[in-house]
């Protein structure tokens, strides 16, 4: 009886425990982070570009919301701007960023007591502040706008200006700022390839060489200046992170050297070295630069900004907080209880019950409590959710792999749809439109052909337009089996990749794209810019590119795998644009189901690729030349642009994204 009464104890206790609903939502920080700060104690705290803050007062614990609610009765105006939060100890806090207040900028903000109450505290001369160094001795050095330096020496209370002795007229704006244990000897690094060092607290100057201006690496853009990120000090090296490039050099003899696989570094009080490598891995270095250890597990994603406090490394991206700490790396996913969660954009119903799906969370509406609760969370972000054929499905952000969830035993397991989806025998299409369209900040245009079934043909009806021109050589009918065929394509395109011969490239066409790439190379050096023009589809992602390397491309584009080529039409434009441009393709089906291809982005692929679908409420992606040339032939070349349908721009876009993934290297 003892025994039945404590088995049945641990059941209703566990049925408790497990049965609780996770309300708790994801944080999101708005506003851009730049850096992050920890306080003694180990609370963590995020101030943003929209003058929020966020803080936890322990790794691995919910998050809060606006935790300086005394600092809203400063009324700041829209012109704020949080760059960074300090601690000088636990209680003593230091706000600084872009201040405007009755036409002045010499201020940051100053409390005394963990942000209860807020000083202004003016240091000198208008400045947005670029750069801050806290010690933990109570002194600080910060610079911005107005090139002077302003120094610290209680607790950020007051503050002493010094200027930079330097010949030239140009305005220096630093950038990053460190300074040794001796609290004399500072490096200062600029955003346009100025390096500074000063060894007696910034009474003078020594102007150092940079990685760029000994030559170290090639510029890749005219708009970039060299900008210095971030300056380290160890007791025999100097280490710093120009242009995402990181370097170190000797402090005698400046002679940079890169570390290739690095992609960002902090040292700590003991003047050890963290470095983020480009594989995600976590190395730490003693101050002479002999390896401690290294990671096996890596981080999740490429860090927002990374801090050091009591020896440990922590990482921030807009998911998580990442603590790296005596070999160990855990992760702690950003949630709070101050908001519920937001009413996620995809849903679905399946079985009476409404589900959401939100970054990789499967959601569920609680009727009672009128509110979603987290019902489980994929390893995955999840692109899509829709029940279909009886079963709740979701897929990944490739929409090429499914899963069914089983909400009672809150698994998931692999999917396989169908082999067809599209049986036009059994039912019918009954009509289809064509549709372009544009949105942008003040304009909003839509034109489209609607073909009604008539017999085995498709006649024209109506015509909505923005334009006379609109699809004008286009047939007024249109025989099913194009239609039929058209489906049939997107059916097969599931489980197929283009491939080079998809692309009926000959060698004309290669050493035309060859020409093509000299003369663009010849317009550059003349002063032709090559990024940031909105309208020329051959835009280049540097402004000093390897033009060499697409003419290579070229010449063994027949050797290229189908993934690349798969690849290279998935990628999306490297520029973000207000507009929005789409061609689309609705078709109705007899059974009253609808299936849509959309391609929608600003600088489409070739042949428009790739192609976003919608079927019952299923979503996937199509890559498919065919599908596109016979888009093209049903339209009479009239829907797509010329120059997106030749094969110099297949053959550059193909040679760009191989060029990325080198530089990405």
């Amino acid at each position: 009886m003892k025994t039945y009464l404590l088995n049945l104890f641990f059941f209703l206790f566990s049925s408790i425990i497990l049965g609780q609903k996770d309300y708790n939502a994801r944080l999101t920080m708005f506003g851009s982070v730049k850096e992050f700060s920890i306080t003694p104690s180990e609370e963590i705290w995020v101030a943003t570009s929209e003058t929020n803050t966020f803080c936890t007062k322990q790794f691995g614990q919910l998050w809060s919301i606006d935790p300086f609610k005394s600092f809203k009765s400063l009324n700041p105006d829209t012109g704020h701007r949080f760059d960074r939060i300090n601690f000088f100890s636990e209680d003593i806090i230091m706000l600084s960023g872009f201040f405007h207040e009755d036409d002045e900028e010499d201020f940051i903000f100053w409390s005394g007591n963990h942000g209860k109450s807020w000083e202004k505290i003016k240091f000198g001369k208008n400045s947005w502040i670029d750069a801050t160094y806290v010690n933990t001795n109570g002194k600080a050095w910060m610079s911005g706008s107005s090139k002077d330096i302003y120094h610290s020496e209680d607790n950020g209370r007051t503050w002493k200006k010094f200027t930079i002795a330097d010949n030239s007229n140009k305005d220096i704006r630093f950038s990053s700022i460190h300074f040794a244990k001796n609290e004399t000897t500072g490096l200062f690094g600029s955003m346009e390839n100025d390096l500074y060092r000063t060894e007696n607290n910034c009474k003078t100057w020594e102007k150092l060489e940079t990685p760029l201006s000994q030559g170290k690496y090639q510029n890749e853009s005219r708009n970039e200046e060299g900008s210095i990120s971030k300056v380290r000090l160890l007791p025999n090296y100097y280490i710093l992170k120009q242009e995402n490039k990181v370097f170190i050099s000797d402090p005698v003899i400046i002679n940079w050297k890169e570390l290739t696989d690095v992609i960002n570094f902090e040292v700590t009080e003991a003047d050890k070295l963290y470095t983020i490598n480009s594989d995600l891995t976590i190395s730490l270095f003693d101050s002479s630069l002999s390896l401690i250890w290294k990671s096996e597990k890596k981080l999740n994603t490429f860090p927002d900004a990374i801090t050091v406090k009591n020896g440990k490394l922590f990482s921030l991206d807009s998911e998580r907080v990442t603590l790296i700490n005596n070999k160990n790396i855990e992760s702690s996913e950003l949630f709070t209880n101050q908001v519920p969660i937001e009413e996620p954009y995809l849903k679905a119903k399946h079985k009476g019950e409404k589900y959401g799906f939100q970054y990789a969370d499967i959601l569920q509406y609680d009727k009672s409590a009128g509110k979603w609760f987290r019902l489980m969370t994929t390893d995955f972000p999840i692109s899509n959710g829709a029940e279909f054929n009886g079963n709740l499905i979701i897929s990944d952000e490739s929409l090429k792999e499914y899963f069914s969830v089983d909400e009672k035993l809150k698994t998931i397991q692999k999917f396989e749809l169908p082999k067809k989806l599209f049986d036009t025998k059994t039912n019918p299409v009954n009509e289809f439109e064509i549709e372009l369209g544009s949105s942008g900040c003040f304009h909003r245009e839509i034109s489209n052909l609607l073909f009604k079934r008539k017999g085995n043909s498709f006649i024209k009806t109506t015509k909505r337009k923005e334009s006379d021109d609109f699809l004008k050589k286009m047939d007024k009918e249109i025989n099913e089996n194009k239609i039929n065929n058209l489906i049939s394509i997107l059916d097969d395109s599931r489980f197929k990749k283009p491939t080079v011969s998809d692309l009926k490239i000959t060698q004309t066409d290669i050493n035309e794209f060859k020409k093509f790439i000299d003369e663009v190379e010849i317009k550059h050096k003349e002063g032709s810019k090559l990024i940031l023009d909105f309208d020329n589809p051959y835009l280049f992602r540097v402004e000093n590119p390897d033009f060499g390397f697409y003419k290579k491309v070229a010449d063994s584009i027949f050797s290229i795998s189908d993934n690349d080529i798969e690849n290279s039409f998935l990628e999306g434009p490297h520029m973000i644009s207000t507009s929005r441009v789409w061609r689309k393709l609705n078709i109705t089906f007899s059974d009253g189901k609808k299936l849509s291809i959309e391609n929608y982005e600003y600088q489409p692929n070739y042949m428009y690729t790739p192609w976003s679908v919608e079927y019952d409420n299923l979503k996937f992606i199509s890559t498919s030349v065919q599908l596109g040339e016979l888009i093209d032939k049903i339209t009479n070349g009239q829907f797509f642009e010329q120059s997106l349908k030749e094969k110099n721009y297949v053959l550059f876009r193909i040679a760009d994204y191989l060029y990325h993934q080198k530089l990405k290297k």
